[in-house]
């Protein structure tokens, strides 16, 4: 794993460097044994009447609710609303749950979610899509605005992202996906890189400790590394 310095001049553009991560752990066998178990083999998925072309089946009224029209691949709820809960993904929305009432009470169109990258801190949400440009971005949970998007510059090439989070703090954010195959840690306030740490294989999980001072990255190298947090 290779540690290097962000781009940019002065005290805001410095970054610091990240501490070397704890040695990969061996791996364990795999849990599951392969092959279907003989009683999910025997089950079967009821029928749904709408799919096919019968009498009753057109009389089915099928009803349409707000929410994903596609794969959901992010889920978390607000830190002080236990109501409310956002979801993510392949749709290119983030959906805004009340989890008191019927269907999404607010979404935000845009970001193009394939992982665990969408959190929420106050009333700022990160979002970590999987593309090239315009990666990472902040709205406002509040009116569901674009607030900024976060700048990801000096890659090699571009970083299409699976993982982002908030520190618990409220100082950091962090980013990562393949393509570059890195993480990146970002001043909350400034939005400039602070730290990168670069790997072999793309990043697809990222998780700050509660103290934030620690970061978990799990990677498509079959670790999970832990490394320190710049103060």
């Amino acid at each position: 794993m290779q540690v290097r310095r962000a781009a940019g001049g002065g005290a805001a553009g410095a970054a610091q460097r990240i501490a070397p991560p704890f040695p990969t752990p061996t791996p364990h066998p795999p849990i599951f044994k392969k092959g279907r178990p003989a009683t999910l083999a025997r089950r079967k998925r009821p029928a749904d009447p709408r799919l096919d072309g019968s009498r009753a089946a057109r009389r089915t009224p099928c009803v349409a609710r707000a929410g994903h029209s596609n794969r959901v691949f992010s889920l978390r709820f607000h830190p002080t609303d236990e109501h409310m809960l956002l979801s993510a993904g392949w749709d290119n929305t983030i959906q805004m749950w009340d989890l008191r009432t019927e269907g999404s009470v607010r979404s935000i169109f845009g970001p193009h979610i394939c992982g665990d990258s969408v959190d929420i801190s106050g009333n700022d949400i990160v979002s970590g899509s999987w593309r090239p440009t315009e990666q990472l971005q902040l709205w406002d949970y509040r009116s569901g605005e674009l607030i900024a998007n976060v700048p990801w510059l000096d890659s090699s090439e571009p970083c299409l992202l699976y993982a982002a989070q908030f520190s618990a703090s409220g100082k950091h954010i962090a980013a990562g996906g393949s393509g570059a195959n890195e993480v990146r840690l970002f001043s909350r306030s400034s939005l400039e890189p602070v730290g990168v740490v670069n790997l072999s294989k793309g990043v697809y999980g990222v998780d700050f400790s509660t103290d934030s001072r620690a970061l978990a990255i799990a990677a498509g190298d079959l670790s999970v590394r832990v490394v320190a947090v710049p103060a």
